[in-house]
């Protein structure tokens, strides 16, 4: 595959889900369908999470970490390549389980035209295509994540506890 069009098609979804979020998301987050079943004791709370989490670490660690190693000069472009062989499928898979298929699509073609780069120039152009459209997919995964179901998860005081303790001290075991 050559890797500008696979920029191009990269480029392409990345502009049509900037103003409005992808279905995929909207299906996940919204409407809570997840395709392959993916969570534990039939909820999908854990595959939210995940989900959210892994996309974050796509865009803002895996991928752009790529792009900013190849800043330096004592990484080869085949270096960069070996590097984007081992990084980018491991959470791309798995956000397509999750159903974020586009990325692990994305990530299956920005691999298999891996070969047809000839400089790192041509490496950073396809990779920030790429992390690009990560770093925008995780804007919306982050605005559609159910975080008000923070409120059943509220942290401890020492003031709250102590409270507990004084209010439970007459119960029995």
């Amino acid at each position: 595959m050559n890797w500008k069009k696979v920029c191009e098609k990269i480029d392409s979804e990345t502009t049509a889900i900037q103003a409005a979020p992808p279905e995929e998301v909207l299906k996940i987050f919204h409407y809570q369908i997840i395709d392959s079943r993916a969570g534990s004791y039939d909820q999908n709370f854990t595959t939210l999470v995940f989900a959210e989490g892994d996309c974050r670490a796509l865009a803002f660690y895996n991928a752009n970490n790529l792009l900013l190693v190849a800043e330096e000069e004592s990484f080869s472009l085949e270096h960069m390549k070996i590097m984007a062989r081992l990084y980018l499928p491991v959470g791309s898979e798995f956000l397509g389980y999750c159903g974020l298929a586009k990325v692990w699509e994305f990530a299956q073609d920005v691999v298999g035209a891996l070969d047809s780069l000839e400089t790192k120039d041509d490496y950073k152009e396809l990779l920030n295509s790429f992390n690009t459209y990560v770093s925008v997919l995780h804007g919306w995964v982050h605005h559609y994540f159910p975080w008000n179901l923070g409120d059943l998860f509220p942290q401890k005081t020492k003031r709250g506890v102590m409270k507990l303790a004084e209010l439970s001290a007459g119960l029995s075991d």
